[in-house]
């Protein structure tokens, strides 16, 4: 019994996906953007941009948590999301952890 109680709680955490984003302070607000068409860059690009906000995801794989992040990015109008960090936890559901800012070219 302990064991179908314990895999319940473990189907419900690997099934989810936490996100959230934090629009700057002073930000414009802009149209959604088609999650498709969302840059990711580990570092800073070289083009001109405006910060949006920050955008994090917490999910199980490492690709579901990326495609997460730019729906989360292209709700709030980006074009980008840079300076990406990702942590991956080691463990049985392959938990993986993304953030990073979401940006508007110029």
């Amino acid at each position: 019994m302990k064991n179908i109680i314990y895999l319940s709680i473990l189907f419900v955490f690997v099934s989810c996906s936490i996100k959230t984003h934090y629009v700057q302070t002073g930000s414009k607000t802009y149209q959604p953007t088609e999650p498709t068409s969302i840059l990711i860059y580990s570092r800073t690009p070289e083009k001109r941009f405006e910060v949006i906000g920050s955008v994090a995801v917490h999910a199980s794989g490492q690709k579901h948590a990326i495609k997460v992040l730019k729906k989360k990015a292209a709700a709030l109008g980006a074009d980008a999301v840079i300076d990406i960090n990702l942590d991956k936890i080691a463990s049985y559901t392959q938990t993986c952890g993304i953030n990073g800012t979401a940006i508007k070219f110029k």
